[in-house]
């Protein structure tokens, strides 16, 4: 067999299928140098809140003053008297006798922290005006109250008082007109359109501060029923004395608180000889006053020590003119009411007592 033709030899020059190879690379290698950068990632910033609507607060109170500490209670009872024994005695005693004549009249107002005045007027009409102007600067006073029991005739006024071209009153006085005669015994007929139940007695010739008056009439709440007052009396086995030892039976009317109420009490419960006795001797009422709470409200009589001087008021001095008890038979005639009051409401008809407010 013939023998194969050996293959040419390789020829010296470049391969065409390795420049392909090498431009197909080339190719590569510029596509991946030239390629764009990818662009970093944004950085996300979060969204700020909405803002939301508060309504405007109120500025915060300041903080309220401190409460002050309650007024200190009306002076204690001194010497051996002991105040929380009276309140005792009190709490155990009966409640006043009370009147169908004598009722206070109806009011929707706070009238517990007032009273009314009732000024007793005999021959002293010189004294009206600056008595009732007086009262009625205190804001405790309702209604100023003039019994006129003089003889000479009642001054005109409604509910106003004029005096010398002033009128004063502001519709806070009333005058009361007596029968005719007058009759002292008429100072406790009830009063038809009083509002209180505590009511200041007073004569025409008597002016205290305000001061001392609402001691006085802050003793008259504290133990109702009693009439409160700065004068006393007493009786003995003789009848009427003005020595005061261990105990007093009598607080004076001329310048005292007591309930509206015993004003009826009296009308109702006084003996007609005792009343008789009163209208002939124009006295003693205030005597059988005392003995009617005594023994009908069983109520003792309640000294309150005020001090002797007239105070911010030395004009009132000039008030004090000639009274009823100046006469000469004024003693002899409380001797004799003292003993007619024991024979006909029995020896105990006063309630004696020593305790004292300071």
């Amino acid at each position: 067999m013939p023998a194969a033709a050996a293959s040419p030899p390789p020829s010296p020059g470049v391969h065409l299928g390795h420049v392909f190879n090498f431009l197909g690379l080339l190719i590569v290698a510029l596509a991946i140098w030239f390629r764009p950068s990818p662009e970093p990632p944004a950085l996300q910033c979060p969204a700020p809140p909405e803002p939301q609507y508060q309504a405007p607060q109120a500025p915060t109170p300041p903080p309220p003053p401190p409460t002050p500490p309650p007024p200190p209670p009306p002076p204690s009872v001194i010497d051996d008297i002991d105040i929380g024994a009276i309140e005792k005695t009190q709490q155990g005693a009966e409640s006043p006798a009370t009147s169908t004549t004598a009722t206070v009249a109806t009011t929707d107002e706070d009238l517990s922290d007032k009273f009314s005045v009732v000024i007793y007027c005999f021959s002293r009409p010189h004294n009206i005006f600056p008595l009732a102007w007086h009262y009625l600067q205190s804001p405790k006073v309702d209604i100023v109250f003039i019994r006129w029991a003089g003889p000479t005739p009642a001054p005109l006024g409604g509910p106003d008082l004029t005096w010398n071209g002033t009128t004063i009153g502001d519709g806070k006085i009333r005058i009361i007109r007596p029968q005719n005669p007058p009759d002292i015994g008429e100072r406790w007929a009830p009063i038809e359109g009083m509002r209180t139940e505590y009511v200041l007695n007073t004569d025409d010739d008597t002016l205290y501060p305000l001061q001392m008056i609402h001691k006085l009439f802050a003793y008259a709440k504290k133990f109702p029923g009693r009439i409160v007052g700065p004068h006393v009396r007493s009786v003995d086995e003789k009848g009427y004395t003005m020595i005061i030892r261990k105990e007093y039976c009598i607080v004076l009317t001329s310048f005292c608180f007591m309930p509206h109420s015993a004003f009826g009490l009296y009308t109702e419960k006084i003996h007609p000889k005792l009343k008789e006795f009163v209208s002939e001797n124009v006295n003693c009422e205030d005597i059988i006053m005392n003995a009617i709470m005594s023994t009908y409200a069983d109520k003792a009589p309640l000294y309150v020590e005020l001090p002797v001087e007239i105070g911010p008021l030395p004009e009132a001095q000039r008030f004090v003119s000639p009274a009823l008890h100046a006469r000469g038979n004024h003693m002899e005639k409380r001797h004799e009411c003292v003993n007619i009051v024991r024979e006909l409401m029995g020896d105990n008809a006063f309630k004696c007592t020593g305790e004292m407010g300071v």
